[in-house]
């Protein structure tokens, strides 16, 4: 079974939201709504998949999220930048 780890963003260095599933277009629905259920108090709306992998263990994407919720949001968007340089949406290149 696949694992995803993702994240997504309101604009090119922006704010982001990292999650993880095990399906990747539910979680990203799940955490759009949510996001829009919710109300930030600035509005942020994180709607553009801007980086994803793919992972064959679910404790290691667990792992992985929580990493990258802990880190320097420079070093989470360095990361972004060299997976995806021009912060395109990659939700047409979601596997499976």
């Amino acid at each position: 079974m696949a694992y995803f780890v993702y994240i997504l963003a309101d604009k090119p260095n922006g704010n982001v939201h990292v999650g993880s599933a095990s399906d990747l277009r539910e979680g990203i629905a799940r955490d759009s709504a949510a996001a829009m259920s919710n109300g930030s108090a600035d509005g942020t709306r994180f709607e553009t998949l801007v980086y994803f992998e793919v992972l064959s263990d679910e404790k290691e994407a667990i792992q992985q999220e929580q990493q990258l919720k802990s880190a320097p949001k420079q070093t989470i968007n360095d990361m972004i930048a060299r997976f995806n340089p021009q912060w395109k949406d990659l939700s047409g290149q979601i596997p499976f």
